[in-house]
């Protein structure tokens, strides 16, 4: 065989390959949205403690502060991580008419990363007969009905809700819609519902359960090393039996997603560092090959373009089938715009993010996350402190 017809056969292979793996995420990701109940309007069953692990939040936590403000949440219990601004106060301001508790936390104990003990720790202060909702602190919208829901969560279920990622800048409408539909094309909620499938999910900013299921099956004790607790946690509650129950919430949450392209190939870094991590030297070097093949083969349309239209046509149908993957997600996102179009420049974003997983430290909200870090002398110095208003 020629080299010319080696390299084209090699083209279409990827290019095959590549095509057939974004249809599958395509007809998955759409699976997985209609997997989602309807949000109907409940009744409040019983009280509900809000539950807000914060680290400097103190530009986003006001459109949360009052949203909670318009609903009738009985207690709002809000653990301040270690902040340097002001996050406490602003959320005081817009909650004075809130039974409100702030936690502060000046170290995390050894063994822990830093946003399980702040959810353990803040549930650990909820009384026994409410049901338990936890929010992110950059979480806004009509909590009315996320409320009710949550009242109504029964012992072994885990409720979890879709939220709407809204952005503000264009870098965040680029890549919010790929990363939403990887999210739900390959690890989505019609995986999670499937009880042959060990796989589960939620979204941390958004997601309830009752508090004797959740000491009974070990809090957040179970997943206090892991970077991705919210998908962890999901995982091995599935595993010990519980039902998942998941709420397209899309019209009543609303979550502001990253700014620019640092804090984006950071959140790609986070999520992805449990599974680069766990391989083996020559396997993560050829799933980063994959993946780079997978995201960047539209480029190869440029240098193909030299051996012929034929050869540049396999990478121009791969491009056609990742727009219409990043579509999806882009319609579930509610953006408007023609931003899947620019498909191939947030995959190489996401390439870069899943590679540099493994060779440079993650880091999230200021901290190093790369490993369990602790700090049992700096609670013997400051302990939790609980302010009631």
């Amino acid at each position: 065989m020629s080299p010319r017809l080696a390299a084209l056969a090699l083209d279409w292979l990827i290019s095959l390959a590549a095509i057939a793996i974004y249809v599958y995420g395509t007809i998955k990701a759409r699976k997985s949205v209609r997997a989602l109940r309807p949000l109907d309007k409940l009744e409040l069953q019983r009280p509900v403690t809000v539950i807000v692990p914060a680290r400097n939040e103190e530009s986003r936590i006001r459109w949360l502060a009052e949203s909670l403000s318009r609903v009738p949440v009985s207690d709002v219990i809000l653990v301040d991580d270690q902040s340097n601004d002001r996050t406490v106060e602003v959320a005081m301001s817009y909650l004075r008419g809130t039974r409100l508790r702030v936690i502060r936390v000046d170290g995390t104990p050894w063994g822990w990363l830093p946003k399980p003990y702040a959810v353990e720790l803040g549930a650990s202060r909820a009384g026994i007969s409410s049901s338990l909702l936890f929010l992110d602190a950059d979480v806004s919208g009509d909590l009315g009905p996320v409320l009710a829901a949550a009242s109504s969560v029964r012992p072994g279920e885990l409720v979890a809700f879709e939220p709407r990622f809204t952005c503000t800048s264009g870098l965040c409408r680029l890549t919010q819609p790929f990363l939403t539909s990887i999210v739900h094309g390959f690890f989505g909620f019609d995986r999670a519902l499937n009880p042959r499938d060990r796989h589960s999910m939620m979204f941390g900013c958004c997601w309830s359960i009752d508090p004797y299921s959740f000491w009974e099956s070990g809090g957040m004790a179970q997943v206090r090393q892991s970077v991705v607790e919210d998908r962890t946690l999901a995982v091995k509650l599935k595993e010990r039996g519980f039902r998942l129950t998941a709420y397209d919430a899309r019209e009543h949450l609303r979550v502001m997603s990253w700014d620019d392209a640092g804090q984006f190939v950071n959140l790609v870094r986070r999520v992805s560092y449990s599974a680069a991590a766990g391989m083996s030297m020559p396997s993560y070097l050829a799933f980063s090959a994959g993946v780079a093949l997978l995201m960047l083969w539209p480029f190869a349309a440029i240098p193909m373009a030299l051996l012929g239209p034929f050869a540049a046509l396999g990478p121009l149908l791969t491009y056609a089938a990742q727009a219409a993957f990043a579509a999806v997600g882009q319609r579930v996102e509610g953006i408007s715009g023609a931003w899947f179009l620019a498909s191939p420049l947030a995959g190489a974003l996401v390439t870069w993010g899943f590679i540099s997983s493994r060779l440079r430290p993650i880091s999230w909200k200021g901290r190093l996350l790369g490993q369990v870090q602790g700090n049992s002398q700096a609670l013997e110095r400051n302990p939790v402190t609980v302010n009631q208003y």
